[in-house]
């Protein structure tokens, strides 16, 4: 299980990420946050969609459940998780495609080696998305132009 400066220090991580795209002002921590599941141990979380999807409610949540898995192994094992509502990203997805008639990607920010950080792709593609490019990210894995 994480101590307290861990979390702390993933939570400024997570902060600088979320700043480096420019959307830290989006996202909000609620510490009286309540799931209703009482196997929850620790973090919870729920994704809403901003104004435009607000209908749909959360399109994903999860957090800690530590003793879930303990209840089967005799033992407390750490463990996350979470769960996307593909039902309702599927049905936003087809309303705003149905208003737009454009291309699926305009631009895809990526690097070659690993001499670039993080945070300076997630700026490039926050930067083409601010000015209203279907932008998607190459994440690490992919080695050669092309693939």
């Amino acid at each position: 299980m994480l101590g307290q400066a861990e979390v702390f220090k993933e939570m400024r991580l997570l902060w600088t990420y979320l700043d480096a795209m420019g959307i830290a002002e989006r996202v909000h921590l609620d510490t009286a946050l309540a799931r209703g599941l009482d196997y929850y141990t620790g973090f919870i979380f729920e994704a809403v969609l901003g104004s435009e999807a607000a209908h749909l409610g959360s399109v994903a949540a999860g957090g800690r459940y530590d003793h879930l898995i303990g209840m089967f192994s005799k033992a407390p094992i750490p463990s996350a998780g979470g769960s996307l509502g593909i039902e309702r990203i599927f049905n936003l997805l087809e309303e705003k495609s149905a208003k737009e008639d454009a291309p699926l990607v305009d631009a895809v920010v990526g690097q070659i080696g690993s001499s670039v950080p993080k945070e300076v792709i997630l700026k490039i593609a926050s930067w083409l998305w601010d000015h209203g490019l279907r932008t998607d990210i190459g994440y690490e894995g992919t080695s050669k132009v092309g693939e």
